[in-house]
């Protein structure tokens, strides 16, 4: 059974459709880096996965019940940081955290307070008085204190300097490594996905254009760099191809779906001699970032 499923999901915002049937599912133990430009859908789909929107069309599920009539028992199972802290500014990092456990059954103080040890949050800080970081920080600390089997998080390390980056990191790593935690994060910044997640999901215009692994991904998708023998010319009616550029005998083109046998293709169509370059996961999102959705 997957731990979190969307099936088919549709969300409208009166005229404008931003969700746009989306599938996707999640097992337990998965680390999955949610890419997507801004506009893209990222919030939206977290919200209606978490049940904090209503589908509009198709079904969202948490542990195998509906995400909108979750259960509370279900409910102890989920942590979640959004993208900003707007609620309860007036209190103290203390007083929040300790207004939170009351909420959960299994709430370890003293990993909250090793956490907030760690994170260098003063616990006597009121929350309005806090930085951006700082507040962000303890977004994620009052997330995972309760061990949570699935965390997600909507761009948990906007505000968060390097160094806090490197620990949010390891924080993961370390939840999924000792308790199998699951854990959604969406982000702009592809190296974090690269340093932690397996899988990446890829939402484009409110559709998921790729949802598998990094490693695989970047074995489908490379560019290619071209030396004719002739003055080149761009190819045509080829879906494989996400983008190309050529310039007399020269050309470059970035191909998805990639294979031997479409290299021996290539070669043989352009009469040409062709390198192949491996891609980042930045410069894969940005190829599929500028092309029609498959």
């Amino acid at each position: 059974m997957s731990i979190l499923r969307l099936h088919n999901v549709h969300k409208n915002f009166a005229k404008k459709h931003v969700i746009k049937g989306v599938d996707l599912s999640i097992e337990k133990g998965t680390v999955l880096g949610l890419l997507g430009a801004n506009g893209a859908g990222k919030t939206t789909l977290i919200k209606t996965a978490l049940g904090l929107l209503k589908a509009d069309q198709g079904e969202a599920t948490l542990f195998g019940e509906s995400s909108w009539e979750l259960s509370p028992q279900n409910k102890q199972r989920l942590g979640y940081v959004s993208q900003k802290m707007d609620c309860f500014q007036w209190m103290k990092a203390q007083q929040l955290l300790d207004y939170v456990a009351a909420f959960y059954h299994n709430w370890d103080v003293k990993k909250v307070q090793a956490l907030m040890t760690t994170w260098e949050i003063d616990p006597k800080a009121r929350i309005d008085k806090m930085s951006e970081g700082q507040r962000q920080r303890l977004s994620i600390v009052q997330a995972i204190g309760h061990s949570p089997e699935l965390v997600i998080f909507d761009e948990p390390v906007a505000s968060l300097d390097p160094s806090a980056r490197r620990l949010f990191i390891k924080q993961l790593i370390d939840m999924n490594a000792d308790q199998a935690t699951s854990i959604v994060f969406s982000t702009h910044i592809t190296s974090d996905i690269e340093r932690v997640a397996a899988d990446v999901a890829f939402l484009q215009d409110g559709k998921v254009r790729y949802h598998g692994g990094i490693d695989e991904l970047k074995e489908q998708v490379v560019r290619l760099h071209i030396q004719g023998n002739t003055d080149l010319t761009p190819l045509v009616n080829n879906k494989d191809i996400l983008n190309q550029q050529f310039s007399g005998k020269q050309g470059r083109i970035t191909v998805q779906g990639f294979d031997s046998a479409q290299l021996a293709q290539l070669q043989h169509q352009l009469n040409a001699s062709i390198k192949i370059e491996t891609l980042s996961l930045e410069d894969i999102f940005l190829e599929l970032n500028t092309c029609t959705l498959i």
